[in-house]
């Protein structure tokens, strides 16, 4: 990222979870292309499957402590299926999408990745921290996001969707917005967003506003 260059910090970005001990792939700032989260390690093999990660490799652990039914589900032949979603650009480096869980499909068949949503809303400096959904299914589907703005802030969040659809494209319009009612988002112990718990507040009415995003 450009913060980082700019005060002559080298970062290596690295990908993996706790099951693959850790990386599965590292990105080399001098020879990545930006967004990339790096090439496969020595050692590893990955494919996709429908665009899921599915890895193997020495590292990879082999199941679930005395969890055999967690076991079964997240493996495939020997292939620990990550969850997460990616592209293969033409200069072989992984491309992170989002995960599997969290993917929006419109009726036309169109992945909508709320991650990509995301950080364009939080480029803007008024957005502590957002999280997108798609709300309903089919014709019916729109993309709402749930804000978190700073105290200083007192205009209509409808601008700052109007902001951040101009940077989107059309099939990633944002449609809808409320506002966070609380400090925080819930969060798991490693401070990951607990999405369904924030769709329940949505569904429920338990935000703080909710308002049409801008035509």
């Amino acid at each position: 990222p450009l913060f980082w260059r700019c005060i002559a910090y080298t970062i290596f970005q690295g990908y993996g979870l706790t099951e693959t001990a850790p990386l599965i792939t590292l990105a080399d700032p001098a020879q990545t292309g930006a967004g990339s989260i790096g090439k496969v390690l020595d050692g590893q093999k990955i494919r996709l499957v429908d665009s899921e990660i599915y890895v193997r490799g020495n590292n990879v652990s082999p199941g679930y402590y005395e969890n055999p039914q967690l076991t079964e589900e997240a493996f495939s032949k020997g292939w620990f299926k990550t969850g997460d979603l990616a592209e293969i650009g033409e200069d072989g480096n992984l491309y992170f999408k989002g995960r599997k869980d969290t993917v929006v499909v419109r009726a036309d068949g169109i992945n909508i990745y709320p991650e990509d949503i995301e950080s364009v809303l939080k480029a803007n400096s008024l957005v502590k921290d957002c999280v997108v959904l798609g709300l309903g299914y089919g014709s019916n589907l729109e993309i709402h996001a749930v804000l978190m703005l700073e105290d200083k802030y007192s205009g209509s969040p409808e601008n700052i969707i109007k902001e951040a659809n101009r940077k989107l494209n059309v099939y990633q319009h944002i449609n809808s917005c409320s506002i966070w009612d609380g400090d925080d988002f819930p969060r798991t112990s490693t401070e990951k967003i607990k999405r369904n718990e924030v769709a329940e507040a949505v569904s429920s009415g338990r935000t703080k506003k909710k308002a049409r995003g801008p035509k």
